[in-house]
């Protein structure tokens, strides 16, 4: 009986490896990259790879209504169904935003996982800091956390304002979307 129930699981853990593997990565990025039109948000790449696995994009632009917002070197999705990723490295701020913070940011991770399917865990680490963000999708909520530097506590206190500082110097921000 247990032998019978582990070899139906290896078989679906197989069919689920095999979909994802085959699945045409490309046009499930071009159908998010529409589905972002509709909001004006518009990315531009240079280079569009599939791995077995997920997606990568090199030398992107991010546009929002036609302006540039960030330039990022390299953007890579992973797809496992259970847990899927974005992981965006290299990314430079447009100047727009450099009177509010550092316009360079080394990383930016995006995480979804099925087992809280209504919340997506972003970290992020830059010349500002570090930043620990929930988006409940749910509630439309935002919660994050930043450990700012000492650049970014110099050089873009004004930005501090807007968040709450917490008792071990960190920050806190909530917002409603």
């Amino acid at each position: 009986m247990v032998k019978k129930i582990v070899i139906e699981l290896f078989y679906l853990l197989l069919f689920l490896s095999a979909l994802l593997y085959f699945l045409p990565k490309e046009h499930l990025y071009y159908l998010v990259q529409q589905t972002l039109q509709e909001q004006k948000i518009t990315l531009t790449q240079k280079q569009l790879h599939e791995t077995p696995f997920g997606i990568e994009l090199h030398a992107v632009t991010l546009s929002y209504e036609g302006v540039p917002v960030a330039k990022i070197k390299d953007i890579r999705v992973t797809l496992f169904g259970l847990y899927d990723s974005v992981k965006a490295e290299g990314v430079e701020l447009s100047s727009l935003a450099s009177s509010y913070i550092p316009p360079k940011l080394s990383f930016v991770m995006a995480n979804y996982s099925v087992l809280h399917p209504l919340a997506i865990d972003t970290v992020a680490q830059g010349v500002f800091g570090s930043l620990k963000a929930v988006l409940h999708l749910q509630e439309k909520k935002v919660l994050a956390t930043v450990k700012p530097s000492h650049i970014f506590q110099t050089n873009y206190g004004r930005s501090l304002r807007y968040l709450h500082r917490k008792k071990d110097g960190e920050y806190s921000y909530a917002k409603n979307f």
